[in-house]
Formats: structure tokens, sequence, C-alpha cells
């Protein structure tokens, strides 16, 4: 038993009538009359609720199907769909995110991936999938894909180039040059 909860006091609670702990210094004050939200929101909106303005809106959890109750700010402000933070993380995975892109998504410096079959957290970017597909094996190490009009997520078979890490960083010297030369002239 620790400390903290040495001092807590017990409480019924108004509206299910279950045994809770508080501090003392909040049941002086006035608060602590419930054990949970879901109860404070049950009893503002049952037989107290004319003593409220509007009181709380219901809502029916898609993912367990619990009955609870949400304040009407927090239902006007937020986007409030699942009771709970455990139900929420399972609902907004997979096509239900609203970062969804039918299973790719982009990688953040503009080249795209792809899940893995079987596996929820395994990616493989779409290029080097194409170009394995394309030569019949997976790539080697130090083997590059390299796109030839720069367009990272521009996947197309004729765009893409199998290159050595080496020839790789050759072909961006050698392309940067170029770009210089022709907007800037000889520097």
């Amino acid at each position: 038993m620790t400390f903290a909860s040495q001092l807590k006091i017990e409480r019924n609670c108004e509206f299910c009538g279950t045994t809770y702990q508080i501090y003392p210094s909040a049941a002086k004050n006035g608060k602590g009359k419930f054990c949970s939200r879901s109860c404070w929101a049950g009893y503002r909106s049952g037989a107290n609720a004319a003593n409220w303005q509007g009181g709380p809106i219901k809502f029916i959890c898609p993912v367990c199907s619990e009955e609870f109750y949400v304040s009407r700010s927090r239902a006007k402000n937020k986007n409030v769909i699942c009771c709970s933070r455990i139900c929420g993380k399972k609902f907004y995975c997979g096509k239900n995110s609203p970062s969804w892109r039918g299973g790719n998504c982009n990688n953040g410096d503009g080249y795209i991936r792809t899940t893995l079959s079987g596996h929820k957290k395994k990616y493989k970017l779409t290029h080097r999938l194409a170009v394995e597909k394309i030569i019949g094996r997976t790539l080697r190490r130090g083997e590059i894909v390299h796109h030839i009009n720069g367009i990272k997520d521009d996947n197309r078979n004729c765009n893409l180039l199998v290159c050595e890490n080496s020839y790789h960083h050759w072909l961006h010297r050698k392309m940067a040059k170029l770009y210089q030369h022709e907007h800037f002239g000889n520097i």
C-alpha cells in the first residue's frame, strides 16, 4: 500500500452506488461525486438532465458495442467515435485510418511503401518490388533502384534503373552538374 493510497477516503458513487476512493481535499471541494465519467454523464442524462443545458450525448462504440456518454462540448469540438483509446486504436487501423491509401503509404521522403502480405508493420518500397518482379529475384545488397526522371513515385518499368551504389552516386553528381550548367551557365 502506498502512502498516497493511505490518504484517500472511500465514497459511494451518486449514480451507480459503487465504492471508490478519493482524496479528502477533492471531497471537501465538492468534487468526486461519481466513480467515472460515464456515471457522471449518465447522471446528467437521466432524471437530472433538466438541471443541465442539453445534457451529454449518447454514443455506441463500433468496436466493443458499449454505450458511452460524451459532453456536448467535447462531441462538438472533437470527432468522437470510440469509447476509449484502446478501442480507438483498434478502430483507426487499416482501412479506417485517415492515412489509408489502399495498402500503400508515402514514406515521408517521396517514396511509396507497400504493406507486405501477412505482416502488419512490415513495408517494402514499391519501386524495389516492381524491379524485383521484373528481374525475377530480390535485389542484392548495394543494388540501388534509380528513378530516371527524378520523380520518386513514378514506378513505371521504363523509369527504373538498377545500378550499384557507386554508379548511383556518380549519376546524381553528373545530373547536378548538367542542371547547374543548363540553368546557371559556366560558373
